[in-house]
C-alpha cells in the first residue's frame, strides 16, 4: 500500500510591522477589492443621502404652507396677507336662510363673483409657483385666474339654484350635473383643506 501524501505550502498573514512588498498578489488584489467597496459603497450611501435630503427640501417648499403662513397664533394668508380676525355666529333666520323669500332671493343675487376673476403676469405667476393659465384677451403675456374664495361663492350660487329648480320640478337644469358635482368637489377639498375647529 502507497500512501500519497499532499504537500500544502502556506503563507503567512501580513502582520502590522511587514511591509506590502512581501505580500502575495492575491492578498493585496483581495485588499484593494475591499477599499474599492468600501469607496463604492461610501459613495452610494452619499449619494442617495443627498438624493434624499434634496427630496425633503423639495417636499417641504412644496406643502400648503405656500397657501398660508402661519405667524404665532394668527393665521394669515400667503398673498394678500389677510388674517381671520373678523368673529362671526351661525344664524338661524339670516338673510341667506330667510323666512322670507323675497329678503333671501335678493341677498343670494346681490353676491357677485365676478369680482374674484383677475390678470396676473407670466412672470408673477411663475415667482408664486403657480401653473399657466388661460390667456387674458387682452394681453397674452398675462393669464385669468379666479380667486377661490370667489370660486366658492359661484359653486354656492349653482348649487342653490339647481336645488332651487329641482325642488320646482325643473328638469333639465339650468347648469349641467358635471358643473354641479365639480363644485361639490371644490367645496369639499376646501372644507377638507382648510377645515376651522371653531367650536
Amino acid at each position: 500500500m502507497t500512501s500519497k501524501s499532499k504537500s500544502y505550502e502556506y503563507a503567512m498573514l501580513m502582520s502590522d510591522d511587514d511591509s506590502e512588498e512581501g505580500q502575495s498578489p492575491s492578498i493585496r488584489r483581495r485588499q484593494d477589492l475591499r477599499w474599492h467597496s468600501w469607496a463604492l459603497r461610501g459613495a452610494l450611501y452619499l449619494v442617495v443621502g443627498g438624493s434624499l435630503l434634496l427630496n425633503i427640501v423639495q417636499f417641504i417648499r412644496w406643502l400648503p404652507s405656500k397657501r398660508t403662513i402661519v405667524l404665532g397664533d394668527r393665521s394669515v394668508t400667503a398673498y394678500a396677507h389677510l388674517s381671520w380676525t373678523k368673529p362671526g355666529e351661525f344664524e338661524h333666520n339670516g338673510i341667506y336662510d330667510n323666512a322670507n323669500s323675497t329678503v333671501t332671493e335678493e341677498a343670494w343675487e346681490s353676491l357677485r363673483y365676478d369680482l374674484g376673476s383677475i390678470a396676473l403676469s407670466d412672470v408673477y405667476t411663475e415667482a408664486i409657483g403657480l401653473p399657466k393659465a388661460q390667456r387674458f384677451p387682452w394681453d397674452q403675456s398675462k393669464g385669468l385666474y379666479f380667486l377661490n374664495g370667489y370660486h366658492g361663492v359661484h359653486c354656492l350660487k349653482i348649487l342653490r339654484l339647481t336645488l332651487k329648480e329641482l325642488f320646482a320640478g325643473k328638469t333639465p337644469t339650468t347648469f349641467h350635473q358635471g358643473h354641479s358635482t365639480h363644485c361639490l368637489e371644490a367645496l369639499l377639498q376646501d372644507v377638507l383643506c382648510f377645515a376651522d375647529d371653531t367650536l
